[in-house]
């Protein structure tokens, strides 16, 4: 009878109970603009959906317009990055900034980005391992993220 009890706690534990969290938004200065009480069933947590994970990723970076793929060449390299993360873009694009943010959307490195210039240099190497995202904005306030893996 004991044994039954247990299982049936157990069940109704993890069918109705959920968790609370709070979630931050940030702009793009890496200010915190928003705080918000978010409730979690426990049954999403236990989820392995690589979709649901992938769109988890995606939402926790300030929500952005996105550069034309068409006419946009931007290169990072080496990904995994160990110390020194490289950016590359083509001349039609003006980029005015580059930013990068952890995986709970704070603000690591800002730079602006002269006209002149088609090449930037990140120093990641006093960043624990794990993932980190690129943001790029151009001269109209268009922008794109990346995922960036640091070993």
């Amino acid at each position: 009878m004991k044994h039954i009890l247990f299982l049936f706690f157990t069940f109704f534990v993890l069918n109705f109970t959920n968790a609370q969290t709070l979630e931050f938004t940030y702009d793009v200065a890496g200010n915190q603009i928003k705080r918000e009480l978010v409730t979690i069933s426990v049954n999403s947590i236990m989820s392995t959906n690589s979709v649901e994970t992938e769109q988890e990723e995606q939402t926790m970076l300030p929500k952005s317009n996105s550069l034309n793929e068409n006419s946009t060449t931007i290169e990072f390299y080496p990904n995994p990055v160990v110390d020194l993360l490289n950016v590359e873009w083509s001349s039609e694009l003006q980029l005015t900034q580059i930013i990068i943010f952890d995986n709970k959307g704070k603000l690591l490195q800002l730079k602006k980005v002269s006209t002149s210039v088609r090449r930037e240099t990140f120093n990641l190497s006093t960043y624990s391992p794990g993932i980190y995202y690129l943001r790029v904005f151009d001269a109209s306030e268009q922008s794109k993220s990346y995922k960036i893996i640091k070993k």
